[in-house]
Protein backbone atom coordinates (compact mmCIF):
# COMPACT_ATOMS: atom_id res chain seq x y z
CA UNK A 1 0.00 0.00 0.00
CA UNK A 2 3.32 2.28 -0.46
CA UNK A 3 2.70 3.05 -4.36
CA UNK A 4 -1.41 4.00 -2.92
CA UNK A 5 -0.09 7.22 -1.72
CA UNK A 6 1.20 8.11 -4.59
CA UNK A 7 -1.47 7.12 -7.42
CA UNK A 8 -3.98 8.79 -4.89
CA UNK A 9 -2.33 12.11 -5.32
CA UNK A 10 -1.55 11.70 -8.95
CA UNK A 11 -5.75 10.90 -9.08
CA UNK A 12 -6.71 13.74 -7.24
CA UNK A 13 -4.26 16.27 -9.37
CA UNK A 14 -5.63 14.86 -12.50
CA UNK A 15 -9.73 15.63 -10.85
CA UNK A 16 -8.42 18.61 -9.71
CA UNK A 17 -6.99 19.75 -13.25
CA UNK A 18 -10.63 18.13 -15.69
CA UNK A 19 -12.40 20.65 -13.02
CA UNK A 20 -10.18 23.73 -13.34
CA UNK A 21 -9.39 23.31 -16.97
CA UNK A 22 -13.08 23.86 -18.27
CA UNK A 23 -13.48 27.34 -16.35
CA UNK A 24 -10.02 28.37 -17.70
Amino acid sequence: MRASKGTFSVLLLFLLLILILPSL
